[in-house]
């Protein structure tokens, strides 16, 4: 999970991520936190647990493609947990990069990242625990799911392209 450094917005929505870790660590199941913030950025947070700091990596600011590709691995799940999201740049990074990504289950997720994206009810720790554990006890097929989120992304920016082309050839056609 990467945290950027306008997590305790509250749009953010910070909270669900922290309560399922602290579920997480009750069930002791292994697991790391990768964060991009320094610990004291995060300690000083009202919406950290600190028993969660010996599970988590406080990586500060990342600038190079070669330290996100480590943190973009095999047994990697990027969750999500915006309320609201214009472009998702993350996830579809993640997808991008083979990584299931966990979502809230709203409009804006399913539009910008495709129907098969893994979602969970906003402001429920069961449900974010649930979609892990369905992921993590291999309820999902993880490689189909990431090929058909890809192969969304791909339609979606192949469209996205003709629709631009179209609105200019149409305005070239128009003067002409």
């Amino acid at each position: 999970y990467i945290v950027g450094p306008h997590f305790e917005y509250m749009h953010k929505n910070f909270v669900d991520f922290t309560n399922v870790m602290l579920e997480l660590n009750k069930m002791n199941i292994d697991f790391e936190i990768n964060v991009t913030l320094t610990k004291e950025e995060l300690e000083s947070s009202s919406l950290w647990d600190t028993s969660l700091n010996s599970r988590t990596n406080f990586l500060g600011y990342i600038s190079n493609e070669q330290e996100m590709d480590k943190l973009f691995c095999n047994n990697t799940i990027l969750i999500s947990t915006s309320i609201i999201e214009t472009l998702g740049l993350h996830v579809i990074e993640s997808i991008k990069k083979g990584v299931i990504p966990i979502v809230p289950s709203e409009e804006y997720s399913y539009s910008v990242y495709g129907k098969n994206i893994i979602t969970y009810e906003l402001f429920n720790t069961k449900s974010l625990l649930n979609a892990i554990l369905r992921i993590i006890n291999n309820k999902i097929n993880c490689e189909e799911n990431i090929c058909s989120l890809q192969q969304e992304l791909k339609m979606n920016e192949e469209s996205k392209y003709k629709n631009i082309t179209d609105i200019f050839q149409t305005v070239i056609d128009d003067r002409l």
